[in-house]
């Protein structure tokens, strides 16, 4: 009931896709959503919720100005706040997508300008803070700052993340210039394609269980100081065919939030 803390579910409200049943009526059939990754400041302290574009914007078809919810609307049984018996609480609302139909893009992320009073004002995360004497894991804000870069030196590190999926899971860096290739589409079902984007230079954590479905748009940091390693946004097999989870490095995403 009180602020919303961060690396828990979350979306945008109209991210659903419509069907009209056999009398006519439009129903909702899929919907979509992701996490609320982290609160990011800008120059006059305003504060915003960073995650994915394909989370908070809908793979560039949302609108600025469209409510963010908490949780996502695929944890509250697809009802929108338009809808009555709706469970979702607006958190925040869109204010800038990095576009991934540009090519001149190299992250997949998103701002949503935060409702004050609705999202924890600290930044705290999910299962970050130290263990209670039961063994819960208190939420904590990650160390504030622009990012920790990552080079071949840093291959092996051990790295966090909260989602919404798994929630609070460990790995270590396998990759620090991945060049990959994501599919994405205009609807949840994943049945109109909107377009095919290459990423180069991309952080690889290795691990089948370290994220899945559900955790894009989850802060990865470094486990030894809290520090932000860089936004998880898809995954997949390398060529071995084990798990890995892919990252845009934290420098980028938000030097590319930031040419706005």
């Amino acid at each position: 009931n009180g602020p919303a803390l961060l690396g828990a579910s979350g979306g945008n409200d109209g991210d659903f896709d419509t069907y009209a049943g056999r009398d006519g009526e439009p129903y909702v059939a899929d919907c979509c959503g992701g996490t609320l990754g982290a609160l990011v400041e800008d120059e006059e302290k305003n504060q915003y919720i960073l995650s994915n574009n394909h989370v908070l914007a809908e793979s560039d078809q949302a609108r600025v100005g469209d409510t963010v919810d908490q949780p996502g609307l695929i944890d509250g049984a697809c009802t929108p706040l338009s809808q009555p018996g709706s469970t979702l609480k607006p958190v925040g609302t869109l204010e800038y997508f990095v576009p991934l139909g540009s090519k001149e893009t190299n992250v997949d992320a998103a701002l949503a300008l935060a409702t004050p009073g609705a999202v924890d004002g600290s930044g705290a995360i999910l299962g970050l803070g130290t263990p209670g004497r039961d063994g819960s894991l208190s939420a904590a804000p990650p160390m504030a700052g622009q990012g920790e870069a990552l080079t071949a030196a840093n291959l092996g590190m051990n790295v966090v993340k909260s989602g919404r999926t798994t929630g609070l899971t460990c790995s270590n860096v396998d990759a620090v210039a991945l060049t990959v290739k994501v599919d994405y589409y205009k609807d949840c079902a994943e049945t109109q394609p909107y377009t095919t984007k290459t990423f180069e230079n991309q952080i690889g954590i290795g691990g089948t269980h370290f994220t899945d479905s559900g955790d894009s748009g989850a802060l990865v940091l470094d486990a030894s100081n809290a520090e932000a390693v860089g936004l998880y946004f898809a995954g997949g097999t390398d060529g071995d065919g084990n798990g890995l989870s892919v990252v845009n490095p934290m420098g980028d995403v938000l030097r590319e939030l930031s040419t706005e």
